[in-house]
């Protein structure tokens, strides 16, 4: 698993010039990184995939990762589909996150159908770029009160944010997770 952004990235937005936390943001970066793609219940990086999957009788066939990038091979019961050359030849075509036949049906069956392909980023998108760098710079400051919920001095009360990730990155995160149907 790749880090979703740099060392220079979270020390620019925290104003940080010194090397001493090098090696403490470098972990927060890859821990945020791993924990943001666990809650997204997905890779981001660019991966190969193979889904074998029930045929459902209908021309289109949604994939379990998105986006799609290209399509190497669809199979239907273990009959290779070709790819299509244009939009009126029958084969297989893609788009962002479904596989379409041209002139015939997913067959109905038990998984019946294989499609190999390749889907993820090739650089992560700039939104989960920044949700990183905020979320490092959350953690990167609970060190500061680690153990604590919160804190009196001199009559008032500090109560700190013991949330995994900001409130931003939540709503960010919400939009790439991968949501499994029953």
């Amino acid at each position: 698993m790749s880090a979703f952004c740099s060392l220079s990235d979270v020390k620019s937005f925290m104003a940080i010039t010194g090397t001493q936390d090098d090696p403490l943001l470098t972990s927060l970066i890859q821990a945020a990184s791993n924990a943001m793609e666990t809650v997204m219940n997905r890779t981001v990086a660019a991966a190969s995939y193979t889904d074998l999957v029930d045929g459902n009788g209908k021309a289109g066939m949604m994939l379990s990762n998105w986006p799609v990038i290209s399509v190497t091979s669809v199979t239907i019961d273990g009959t290779s589909v070709p790819a299509s050359t244009g939009y009126g030849a029958s084969g297989y075509a893609q788009d962002e996150n479904v596989v379409f036949l041209r002139n015939r049906v997913f067959t109905k069956g038990a998984r019946n159908v294989s499609i190999v392909y390749q889907a993820g980023w090739a650089t992560v998108p700039d939104d989960l770029k920044q949700a990183c760098v905020e979320t490092v710079a959350l953690k990167y400051r609970q060190k500061e009160y680690a153990g604590y919920r919160s804190k009196s001095l001199a009559g008032e009360t500090v109560s700190f944010d013991k949330g995994d990730f900001p409130d931003s990155v939540e709503r960010i995160l919400n939009n790439y997770k991968k949501v499994v149907p029953w």
